[in-house]
């Protein structure tokens, strides 16, 4: 599934979110205590630049992030589809397929090989762990499960 691009903010807790990065490089220096680098994350409308600035995060502790990122990423999820009915509407229409991020250049988000590499259609050959599509097909059910 490839996620449709539609501009536009949603909240999550006290902060408004611009985009889809912005929660989880937000998160990052959150429970860091960055507070200054996750509100320009925050303020930021620019995808790319979150997630460059997610990454200057000081004394960024990676098994902190490890463990909480993919209930961050879960519950960034819920918060966007509540907010936006078109995408909701739209995470609802893929029934139980599995989700997917197909890219060759993330392996933790993503599956690690392009959508067009031949075993981009087999789960068990991905070299990704697909964390976005999980967390997708996770907030998908729970959405489900309030309606």
């Amino acid at each position: 599934m490839s996620e449709p691009l539609v501009p536009g903010t949603f909240c999550h807790r006290i902060a408004a979110l611009r985009n889809r990065r912005a929660l989880p490089h937000g998160a990052e220096g959150a429970p860091l205590r960055r507070h200054a680098l996750v509100a320009c994350i925050v303020d930021d409308p620019d995808p790319a630049v979150a997630q460059i600035l997610g990454r200057r995060v000081a004394n960024f502790e990676q098994a902190v992030w490890k463990r909480q990122r993919y209930e961050i990423a879960v519950r960034a999820s819920v918060a966007k589809f509540q907010q936006n009915p078109l995408l909701a509407r739209y995470l609802d229409g893929t029934a139980e397929h599995i989700l997917a991020q197909a890219t060759a250049l993330e392996a933790a988000w993503g599956i690690g090989l392009s959508a067009d590499h031949p075993d981009a259609v087999w789960p068990s050959r991905w070299r990704g762990s697909n964390l976005l599509g999980l967390a997708l097909m996770q907030a998908r059910q729970l959405l489900r499960s309030q309606a």
